[in-house]
This record gives C-alpha cells, structure tokens and sequence, in this order.
C-alpha cells in the first residue's frame, strides 16, 4: 500500500518590544515587556492507516506554545487552528547587558477541536489550554533561582510545578535545591552538588526523595580523580526502578586516558551526572 500525505501549513507569528530604565536596589537596568501572538492553521487530514513508529506527544510547556505540530515524531501532524498568547519582561543591567531577571506567561486558545490522535488517545476538545508561566533570576554573582507553574484554568487548580535553587560560582562547584510536582501523579525534593575535596579529587552526589510515598527514588555517590593525562569516576547508584518500588544498585567505574579514549561506561556515567546534577558538564572535566 502506497501511503502519502500533504499538509500545507500556514502561520503568523508577531510581538512588540518595549523598553524603559528602571533602578532595583540602587542599580541602573533596562526592563523589557515583550507580548507576542502566534497563530497557526493546520487542515484536518485523516492519518489513521499510517503507522505509529515513534512518535509521542510533547509534555505541554511554555516552547509548546509555538511548535507547529504538537506531536514528537513524523508519524502524525497534528491539526491546529489555535492562537497562542504569550507576555515576557526583561531585567538587563545597563552597563553589561546581562540578564537578572526574566518571566514569561502563556496560553493557548483553540477555535475548533484537534481530530488527529494516536492509537488509544481521546479526541481533545478543550477550548483553551493551561496557563504556563516561568521565571530566572539571577541572585548575586553565583546563585540562581528559578521556577514553572502550569495552571489549569478550567478546574482551577495546578497541573506542574517546579522550583530549583543553584549555587553555581565557577565550573568545579555547583549545589542545587529543588521541588517538583505533578498533580495526581509525583511530588519530590532533590538535592544534588559536585565538589572539589583536594586539588585533584571532586565529590558529587544527587539525592531525589518522593514526599508523595515518603521514599528514596534515586540517589547517586561518586568521586572523580583528574590529572594531566588521566581521569577516574567512580558512581554508585541506587534507584526505584518500576511502580511496585523494587530497587536496582549499580556501580559504575570508567577510566580516560586523555587525548586517546576511554574505556567503561563513559557515556552512561556522563549521562546520570548531566542529568542528575543540573550544571554537570562532563566535557569540562
């Protein structure tokens, strides 16, 4: 069977960007207001027969405001006849530029129902979306703050949320606090840092903790060792692996001879560290 399918896509994206001095504290900055509308118009063609590879939907985010299709792969292109709303403000010192503060709100507003599903998913039909929101700031030199709501408009209540706290003042040291939930579904505290403990020697560790069933859901404890012309990682890690709560405990060790290669589980390492202690950069180290 010869499947085939077109779709034109059609969009119209606009915003307007205001600007005024402002002082905070004593300090000179410019302030920024930044409202945007996008709207998009995808036709309703009936994808049924072709097949489901790889394709998913995307958690909904403030960037899914913008996406012309609302699914992950190519398998589906998602009909759209929507307006998305979105207002963003700026804190810019004057004398360098750098950015202190940012936020940013946003919605989506649908005009007919979205037909195009995948297997085993309900037609949706809400006339809006929820309202997602964020905020950055920059506290000092090295700390950090941020934080996410999803607020859903229909049943008044919150959806997601999330807030995180870095300490971050220079490449070898970081230390994060944070907070996520999900209504119905999760509720966790993390905390997780990288540190030197001599010259050559760095510690780093991540503990996740559900307060929702008041248990440990992974934690990591690990040294690394960095000269000239070697490195050495060693990570253990302990995790809930399904939703019974079983438990796997691993031990990884990988060891780089720079400028050659490594041998262990370099990638796996690198990926439980970038993952689990946010400003990780393997690559640096």
């Amino acid at each position: 069977t010869d499947l085939t399918r077109t779709l034109p896509i059609a969009s119209l994206d606009g915003g307007l960007y205001f600007e005024r001095d402002t002082q905070v504290g004593g300090g000179h900055y410019i302030q920024t207001l930044e409202p945007r509308l996008y709207y998009l118009y995808v036709p309703y063609r009936d994808q049924s027969a072709l097949p489901v590879f790889d394709t998913g939907t995307y958690d909904f985010s403030f960037g899914q405001l913008f996406r012309t299709n609302r699914f992950t792969g190519a398998d589906r292109v998602g009909d759209a006849n929507r307006l998305s709303t979105a207002l963003t403000t700026r804190l810019l010192r004057q004398d360098d530029g750098a950015e202190v503060l940012s936020a940013s709100i946003g919605e989506i507003f649908y005009f007919q129902d979205r037909r195009v599903t995948l297997p085993g998913l309900v037609q949706d039909t809400a006339t809006r979306s929820s309202v997602v929101a964020g905020a950055n700031a920059r506290l000092g030199r090295a700390w950090y703050l941020s934080g996410d709501v999803q607020w859903d408009p229909t049943l008044h209540q919150t959806d997601l949320g999330a807030a995180r706290l870095q300490y971050h003042p220079d490449r070898d040291r970081v230390l994060n606090l944070g907070y996520s939930y999900q209504r119905d579904f999760l509720e966790t505290a993390d905390a997780s840092f990288m540190w030197p403990l001599t010259r050559r020697w760095h510690g780093f560790a991540r503990w996740q903790y559900s307060l929702r069933d008041e248990r440990t859901q992974e934690q990591l404890v690990g040294v690394q060792y960095d000269s000239c012309c070697w490195g050495l990682r060693l990570l253990s890690r302990r995790y809930i692996n399904n939703v019974s709560g079983d438990s796997n405990k691993a031990i990884y060790l990988e060891l780089e001879l720079k400028g050659l290669a490594s041998l262990g589980s370099r990638s796996t390492i690198s990926t439980l560290l970038e993952r689990g202690i946010l400003g990780f950069d393997a690559s640096a180290n």
